[in-house]
């Protein structure tokens, strides 16, 4: 999750992630203004994934295509993915990321503070989380992704 301020100033989103306009990674803007903005982009297809990076941490995050997602020697395991729309899966992963904040990584390899930093924990019981993951996102397609969030996170 992001400060206040840097939500604020317009350099961060609320999930912590780099606007587009800061970011060279960040493609496209993500919440609820940029899905009311984009219904098509909203509505793509994405993969809401749990994974091992570098042997030694997890991330829970969204990605269109997994494999371009990272450089070939980042994931080292893979432990659960979804497919749902964009915006289903950005909620699912914002929840997540708040729930599992009391696992986030401290002090993050070097190598690995580039993007997404703040979607790295470590500590995850595996097994729970991806109950955790599969709860939240039958709850998300049962409510709806804007209702799911709201009820979540406001």
């Amino acid at each position: 999750m992001a400060k206040i301020g840097t939500v604020r100033a317009g350099n961060t989103r609320s999930c912590g992630c780099l606007g587009r306009e800061q970011g060279p990674l960040n493609f496209h803007n993500e919440g609820h203004l940029a899905y009311a903005e984009d219904p098509e982009y909203a509505a793509r297809e994405s993969l809401l994934y749990l994974v091992e990076i570098c042997g030694s941490v997890d991330k829970i995050g969204i990605a269109f295509d997994l494999e371009s997602r990272f450089q070939s020697h980042e994931v080292t395991e893979i432990w659960w993915t979804n497919t749902m729309s964009r915006a289903e899966c950005w909620a699912v992963e914002q929840v997540a990321l708040n729930y599992t904040l009391s696992n986030k990584v401290k002090n993050p390899p070097e190598n690995l503070k580039r993007g997404g930093v703040t979607e790295l924990r470590e500590g995850l019981i595996i097994d729970e989380t991806i109950c955790l993951l599969e709860e939240l996102c039958d709850e998300a397609k049962e409510l709806g992704w804007r209702e799911f969030y709201d009820k979540n996170l406001l």
